[in-house]
């Protein structure tokens, strides 16, 4: 598995790239996300996450 995680000023995604599934964390849980403009939001406007990194940020 390889998932991969991203965060932009007001959002923390994780990203499969097998599945290309998008899940968004809210409210502290991991929400799946269909919306086209959050991809192009990782992609041109993210910055890549280590998984302690992501699980630091989601603590917080």
């Amino acid at each position: 598995m390889s998932i991969k995680f991203f965060r932009n000023d007001h959002t923390l995604c994780m990203f499969d790239p097998e599945t290309f599934q998008i899940h968004l964390y809210q409210h502290g849980c991991w929400v799946e996300s269909d919306d086209p403009m959050l991809r192009e939001d990782i992609r041109f406007r993210s910055v890549e996450l280590s998984r302690d990194q992501a699980l630091q940020l989601s603590e917080a």
